[in-house]
């Protein structure tokens, strides 16, 4: 999540620098996000937390039952928990807004239930962000139909390559060579020379 956010921002700043109120709308949907989402404000203070004071989890339970109708067989259910009263003595004011939530909710807070949560929140920032870029996404569309573009108009094939790590050797694999682009261009679109 925070790599994301944090890309995302660097983006923003970098790529939209003439359009001051795109990185505006994307500064306030942060902040909207963080305001109106616990566990997306938590999850990113707990990140500094992790970073600055150690493992957060607090309390780790585990719960065996017979299955119904067995004399034998068990089912366990392991819980694994934060123990707000810890987080907040060791955290100190890493916590910032946080800190109020955290003593409202008292004793234990359910990792799974609050985490579960954040990937929802996270993507609903992902599409905001698309809403402010729209206009420029359009315009990068229009450049790679553009590139693409047949004198024809028809479409080009486009060529994709993925890098390889084997046994310690980097390269370069394609699912369609470079070397085979002019050939696949002259059978898309015709003939080589409109190509310069």
């Amino acid at each position: 999540m925070r790599m994301f956010l944090d890309y995302s921002e660097f983006r923003f700043k970098r790529l939209h620098k003439k359009h001051p109120d795109r990185v505006e709308a994307f500064s306030l949907s942060r902040s909207e996000l963080f305001d109106t989402s616990f566990a997306y404000r938590f999850a990113y203070k707990l990140r500094n937390y992790a970073q600055h004071f150690g493992l957060p989890v607090g309390d780790i339970s585990i719960t065996e039952r017979l299955i119904e109708g067995s004399t034998d067989e068990t089912e366990s259910v392991v819980t694994v928990a934060f123990n707000t009263a810890d987080l907040l003595a060791v955290g100190g004011d890493c916590w910032g807004p946080v800190r109020r939530d955290l003593r409202g909710l008292g004793g234990r807070l359910d990792v799974v239930e609050v985490m579960r949560e954040v990937p929802a929140a996270t993507t609903r920032l992902w599409t905001r962000n698309l809403e402010i870029e729209a206009e420029y996404i359009r315009a990068m569309g229009k450049v790679v139909d553009t590139t693409l573009a047949c004198p024809d108009d028809t479409q080009a094939t486009v060529v994709v390559g993925e890098w390889l790590n084997v046994d310690g050797q980097l390269g370069l694999s394609y699912g369609e060579p470079p070397s085979l682009l002019l050939e696949r261009l002259r059978a898309d679109c015709g003939s080589l020379s409109d190509f310069g």
